[in-house]
């Protein structure tokens, strides 16, 4: 036989080791699995009972910023009103040809404008 064909041979044997080394590693790896599931079972476990936490958390604070900003919007209406200039009332006596009014407010005579909502 030549040395060219002990080659083949020797590489042969290398791949048969490193097979053997890879099935010994697997070997072990699957002898540790069960202790691995458990493992990962128990943190799949924690990691929902975080996730339910969490969701219950959120709801409140979801809850709790809905009051809040009704709370809000109550008191901008509040502080809308209470930054209105204060209302006279008059008694309308005619309109003018320029659109404007006449009214006696507490006893004046006064030219108005008239808002564009109310119908002349």
């Amino acid at each position: 036989m030549s040395d060219h064909d002990q080659e083949p041979s020797r590489s042969t044997e290398a791949e048969l080791e490193a097979a053997r080394d890879e099935l010994v590693h697997l070997q072990e790896m699957a002898a540790g699995s069960p202790s691995m599931v458990e493992t990962l079972e128990e943190k799949i476990l924690e990691i929902n009972g975080q996730l339910s936490h969490t969701r219950s958390q959120n709801d409140r604070l979801s809850f709790a910023l809905q009051q809040a900003k009704e709370q809000l919007a109550a008191l901008r209406d509040e502080v809308d009103k209470l930054t209105q200039p204060p209302s006279s009332y008059g008694t309308y006596l005619g309109m003018n040809p320029d659109g404007s009014i006449d009214v006696v407010v507490s006893g004046r005579k006064m030219r108005v404008s008239l808002s564009p909502d109310i119908d002349p």
